[in-house]
Order: structure tokens, then sequence, then C-alpha cells
């Protein structure tokens, strides 16, 4: 690609941004918690010592590893990071959204349908962490990611909305 790349001439590089906080899931109780990891130890074990395939045997562990996490996780609730930082950044007729944490694929996806701006990329990892974005799915499916996350399953939707608004404001700038 950087053998490919010709300059935009005269192209003003446009940015905004906006903090939005976001809401915190509600952790179960210790003990229940406690209860599903215990489960689960036995689920992971089984499937090891069963012989299933990796896979299986790697899906068991993970939850071991969701659920113990949400503990800590409900331990510490009151110093998770809830403020997120949303970036937009336009280039001719390009786009990068900055969001914090590790958004899933479907929540990049959702912007780049919203976005007015032709060529949108979406990148994490970007002005803080708030940990995994799931989306919808993800928490009704209860794995991995959706158990580590402190966030309320609302809050992918927030980061769309605030990336779908900044986005706009870009397209209809000019410098």
């Amino acid at each position: 690609a950087a053998g490919r790349a010709e300059p935009i001439p005269d192209e003003p590089l446009l940015v905004a941004s906006r903090t939005v906080s976001l809401p915190t899931r509600s952790f179960p109780p210790r003990e229940e918690t406690t209860s599903r990891l215990e489960d689960a130890r036995r689920r992971a074990e089984e499937a090891a010592r069963s012989g299933a395939e990796p896979a299986t045997v790697r899906v068991a562990e993970s939850l071991v590893e969701g659920y113990t996490a949400e503990l800590l996780l409900g331990e510490r609730q009151d110093m998770l990071e809830t403020e997120a930082e949303v970036t937009a950044i336009r280039l001719g007729d390009a786009a990068i959204v900055a969001l914090p944490g590790e958004p899933f694929t479907s929540v990049g996806r959702a912007i780049r349908e919203r976005s007015p701006i032709p060529h949108t990329m979406v990148v994490g990892y970007a002005g803080g962490y708030i940990g995994y974005v799931p989306d919808r799915p993800a928490y009704e499916s209860g794995g991995y990611e959706a158990l580590v996350s402190w966030l309320e399953p609302t809050a992918a939707d927030l980061l769309v909305d605030v990336a779908a608004g900044l986005l706009p404001e870009l397209a209809g700038r000019s410098v």
C-alpha cells in the first residue's frame, strides 16, 4: 500500500473528539460467581480428562478465566475506568475513529455503516483502556469477553452513537 500511496493535495487534517461516561454493569453476588467458577472448573477438568478437542478444552478454560476475572472486577468496581474518549480524524475521503479498549468488530462495522465518509476505519486501544467492548449478542451468549467486561451491554451502542455523531461534523467541515 505504501508503494501505491499518492499525496492528497491541499486536504486539511480534521479532528473531532468527545468524552462519554459509560455505564458499568452490575456484578452478581460473590457467592453466585464463585459457584459458577467452581462449575466451570469442573467442566474444564472434565473436558481435558475426556480427551476433548483442544478448541473445546480452550473454551472451557476461558470460562474459568472469565469467572475468575468477574470476581476480581466485582471486588474492584470502584476502580474501573468508565470515561471514554472517542476521536474521529478525517483526511480527504478517509476517516479514522479511535476508541479506547477492545471493541468487537461489530462495533466497528456499525460505525462504518453510519459514516458519511467513504473510507472509515475503526481502531481500538486508543485514548485510554476500558477493556473489552462487547456487543449485545456477546452478553447474551455469556462468553469470556462479556464476563471480563465491566461495561453495561449499552456501552457499545453509546460509543457507536458518539462516533456516528462526530463523523458528520467532519464530513461537513471545510477549512
